[in-house]
């Protein structure tokens, strides 16, 4: 890596998700950047799914899937299927859309991307930041980095403390050579209680990019991880289930744990200097993980703080707000106490709140109006039992 006469603008700890989408906000603003990414190189090891609106990327980089209707299923009934017009539920290959970011940086003249770079340390003073990384090709190297200041937007999805309640779950992508699936449909939750044992919420999460391929995930809801093993099966029982004697193809799998906890944007230690931002600093909605379009807006507000003041806000952007944490803390609370009601809460929702006043409060920027629509579509037996009946 070409050593620096003088500090940088910026420096970028972490090129996922939030790191490049702060990287590309960031263009053609006249900063400096550097983002220093861990990964030697980005491979397809997970998907990226949220509503796009119209007049959004047609297609976004990287874009497998988009579909005009979804759904959720509860047991024996009819699925409730809805569509929104001027909304469409998008699914990115999240290894392609980081290369094509990575080729966007590469054009720049004020920006870099460095792979394989392992951060450290690091030292923050009224000065400025200093950054120690190794190379993951040549560890005994030691670099220095002197920024003026830096955003840390690293997680190591992989290895997170366990949250103390999350979605757990197991996809594959996979191909048959017979049609096995509905092209038409993206199938959000299809219940499954009792899949596993233990106390959770179990359902499937299908995403079919053609008739004959898919994303078939596993989920459960539980503050208990549920063993891998356990995963497995029950992925491969919904294999038979739907594609019989059909020869299937794996083509890769991906597994995490997404934390489902309600969190409010923290102060910085280091004003000015140093800002977390991102998943790591619990931008993900607490009670959908839904976090993509709420990365961006973060980004983008925070590039805007940026350049007006001329240094970080001591406070990270807050792409929620104080009324969406609030809601989310009591649905999260039911679903908790009676993981029994959960699937007719879902089926509730969707069918009682208008598509597109749900997908805005659900990935979005919900108005007074969508809040209210969500609050009545939620004022059912079923929520009031939860809430405040016996566990």
């Amino acid at each position: 890596m070409t050593a620096h006469t003088q500090p940088l603008d910026l420096v970028i700890l972490g090129g996922g998700l939030a790191g490049l989408t702060l990287c590309e906000a960031l263009a053609g603003r006249g900063l400096s950047v550097l983002v220093l990414e861990a990964r030697p190189e980005y491979i397809t090891d997970r998907t990226w799914s949220f509503w796009s609106a119209d007049g959004e990327p047609a297609p976004w980089p990287g874009e497998q899937g988009r579909w005009n209707r979804w759904q959720v299923r509860h047991g024996e009934r009819a699925p409730v299927a809805c569509g929104a017009p001027g909304w469409q539920y998008v699914s990115l290959d999240a290894g392609a859309w980081l290369n094509a970011q990575a080729q966007r940086i590469a054009a720049d003249p004020d920006q870099r991307l460095a792979m394989g770079r392992e951060v450290i340390d690091m030292d923050v003073t009224d000065a400025g930041v200093r950054v120690r990384l190794r190379s993951a090709r040549h560890s005994d190297a030691i670099e220095t980095i002197e920024a003026r200041q830096v955003v840390d937007a690293r997680l190591n999805w992989r290895r997170a403390p366990a949250p103390s309640y999350a979605q757990h779950f197991l996809g594959y992508e996979v191909e048959t050579n017979r049609p096995a699936f509905d092209g038409g449909v993206a199938g959000l939750m299809e219940f499954r209680p009792g899949a596993m044992a233990g106390e959770g919420v179990d359902f499937v999460y299908l995403l079919p990019f053609t008739d004959r391929r898919a994303l078939i995930e596993v989920t459960r809801f539980s503050a208990v991880a549920p063993p891998q093993a356990s995963l497995k099966a029950w992925l491969g029982a919904e294999l038979r289930q739907r594609c019989g004697a059909r020869p299937v193809r794996v083509f890769r799998s991906e597994t995490a744990s997404l934390p489902m906890t309600v969190t409010a944007p923290k102060r910085s230690p280091h004003p000015g200097r140093y800002l977390a931002i991102g998943q790591g600093a619990g931008v993900n909605r607490g009670a959908t993980g839904y976090a993509f379009r709420r990365i961006r807006r973060q980004c983008q507000q925070l590039v805007d703080d940026l350049c007006r003041q001329g240094r970080l806000p001591d406070i990270a952007p807050d792409p929620g707000g104080p009324i969406e944490r609030g809601m989310d803390r009591l649905f999260l609370r039911v679903i908790r106490r009676r993981p029994d009601l959960a699937p007719r809460l879902f089926a509730d929702l969707f069918a009682g709140c208008p598509p597109a006043r749900l997908v805005r409060f659900l990935d979005d920027s919900p108005s007074l109006v969508d809040r209210i629509a969500v609050i009545t579509a939620c004022a059912r037996p079923a929520f009031a039992a939860g809430l405040l009946g016996p566990k």
